[in-house]
């Protein structure tokens, strides 16, 4: 059922970007909390402080899988005007047990390496 929810999640968020799912890792939410909340995950060198992950509103025990996928992508969000999008060559989709992305980052393969998020 893991691959499942990231599959489904290509099809939805990532349409026919070729991309390839490259990990997949599940874990509880409030492990993934504790991992951001510890520091030990930090795209862009920041982290969330003591109860302030946003998993912190999922019960504890919630399946959350981390799909991380390889490929290109192009930052498409509002940017400021005169800009040029982002580009990623790694995404990391934290998906819920009802299949939504509930947090999505994107960087180079470095920042996000392949592991799984627990503290």
């Amino acid at each position: 059922m893991l691959p499942e929810r990231c599959e489904a999640l290509r099809a939805r968020a990532l349409g026919s970007d070729p991309v390839q799912l490259v990990a997949v890792f599940e874990s509880t939410a409030v492990e993934i909390a504790n991992w951001q909340e510890n520091g030990m995950f930090s795209p862009g060198g920041s982290h969330a402080g003591p109860g302030q992950s946003p998993l912190r509103s999922h019960p504890g025990d919630e399946s959350i899988v981390s799909c991380y996928f390889d490929g290109t992508f192009t930052f498409r969000w509002a940017i400021p005007e005169g800009a040029t999008p982002p580009v990623f060559e790694r995404m990391l989709f934290l998906v819920d047990s009802s299949g939504h992305a509930i947090q999505e980052f994107g960087g180079t393969k470095k920042l996000l390496p392949l592991v799984r998020p627990a503290a």
